[in-house]
């Protein structure tokens, strides 16, 4: 069902992407490599259910799985019924096995930084691509996915690791080379992964707590990351994070809330989401990852997606130029758009004992409130492209790029 397809071209299904037939492309000595034989892709765990059936069918016998038997065990391949799977565990032998971290680096900003910054991240895949070729648990994965190719009944096969482009590219790339692909087309091939996959991986920002995130995990589209940026992490008394203790206990809101305290309590929080050491993280996490190719369009939230994602918004709209008067309004218009939808929640608040209006500064916006974290900016920092610069470590080059990427 591929051979209409030009070589390289990508089989587009949402929630396996860098799906490619290796077959269409010439060898030197004038042969092709066969469409319909064998494919490459990302892993198989988020498999939706129409794709699958698409999956099925190109008559696949057999999946190579190359990632390692960690990863294979916490996001099983979803298989189409009578097809054989081979475990390949290339980076078994590794002490650092960089292309099979890839969900502690996207889940945890410090992992990230220890890892990846400084030029560590290009460093880090050098050396695996070396490992693959010289480590035994390489060699013994690779020789399973080749020597098992050319057993009766094995093709038509497909070969995945995590993301298809590592483990995955180097399989491909050596077996063209192999066959005699020039290496150029090689090169070509292996390089689309850029086109294919970065698209794929547009993400979702949650600000939210590591509680809150787990107690509501986001419900998200085929092929979307979701990136954990915990505003909060290192508050005491994380206001906008407390919001479900506040709405399902009065006894626990009048001793929140009540006389001013409600207010008060959000001026701090906004304060913390600046001069705290998780909230400088998490922004540098969502701003500095929105300059990565490929990630926009992106969204960001929290919870109620007024206080942490408030601020996101308030400070980049700041730092791309929008007058002080425009930011203001755009943060209050979650009193217009979102109160009215939260009514029920009033009511039902009322209707436990409490006071409806000492929910208002919680579930609301302030003008203060913004204040308050724009005051902290500017004692800290002076001005926005300071805290930019020295609070979330991104320079005036990557200010820049941010500005290019988001004003026409």
């Amino acid at each position: 069902m591929t051979n209409q397809l030009a070589p390289g071209a990508l089989i587009d299904l949402a929630s396996l992407p860098n799906l490619r037939d290796l077959g269409g492309h010439p060898t030197r000595d004038g042969r092709t490599v066969r469409r319909g034989l064998l494919y490459r892709s990302t892993e198989l765990s988020k498999l939706s259910e129409a794709d699958e059936a698409t999956l099925a069918g190109f008559g696949l016998h057999t999946v190579f799985d190359l990632r390692t038997a960690a990863e294979q065990e916490n996001q099983p391949d979803l298989l189409p019924d009578g097809v054989t799977l081979i475990p390949c565990d290339v980076m078994a032998d590794a002490t650092e096995a960089a292309p099979a971290q890839m969900e502690d680096v996207l889940s945890d900003p410090t992992t990230a930084t220890s890892l990846l910054a400084d030029g560590q991240g290009m460093a880090y895949m050098v050396g695996a691509y070396r490992q693959f070729v010289a480590m035994p648990s390489g060699l013994a994965a690779y020789r399973r996915l080749f020597s098992t190719l050319l057993e009766p009944g094995t093709l038509p096969a497909l070969f995945h690791c995590a993301t298809g482009k590592d483990r995955t590219g180097w399989a491909t790339a050596v077996l063209f080379m192999l066959l005699g692909v020039p290496d150029d087309v090689v090169r070509a091939e292996y390089l689309l992964t850029n086109e294919y996959l970065l698209p794929a991986l547009q993400p979702v920002f949650d600000l939210r707590t590591a509680a809150e995130q787990q107690n509501q995990p986001d419900l998200l589209p085929d092929g979307v990351t979701l990136i954990p940026c915990d505003v909060m992490a290192d508050a005491t008394d994380a206001a906008p994070a407390q919001m479900e203790d506040v709405l399902s206990d009065p006894t626990t809101a009048r001793s929140l809330l009540a006389d001013g305290q409600g207010m008060a309590y959000m001026v701090g929080a906004y304060r913390q989401f600046v001069a705290m050491p998780s909230g400088l993280a998490a922004y540098r996490r969502l701003f500095s990852t929105l300059l990565e190719p490929g990630r926009l369009p992106a969204l960001f939230h929290c919870a109620t997606g007024k206080d942490r994602t408030g601020w996101a918004t308030a400070v980049l709209l700041m730092l791309l130029g929008v007058p002080d008067e425009a930011v203001r309004a755009e943060y209050l218009l979650t009193n217009d758009y979102l109160l009215p939808a939260l009514q029920p929640v009033f009511a039902l608040f009322g209707a436990a004992g409490g006071d409806p209006e000492l929910l208002r500064p919680l579930l609301g916006v302030d003008p203060s409130y913004l204040d308050a974290a724009v005051d902290e900016m500017r004692a800290r920092y002076g001005t926005v492209e300071s805290y930019f610069a020295d609070g979330l470590r991104l320079d005036a080059a990557a200010q820049e790029q941010l500005k290019a990427l988001l004003l026409e």
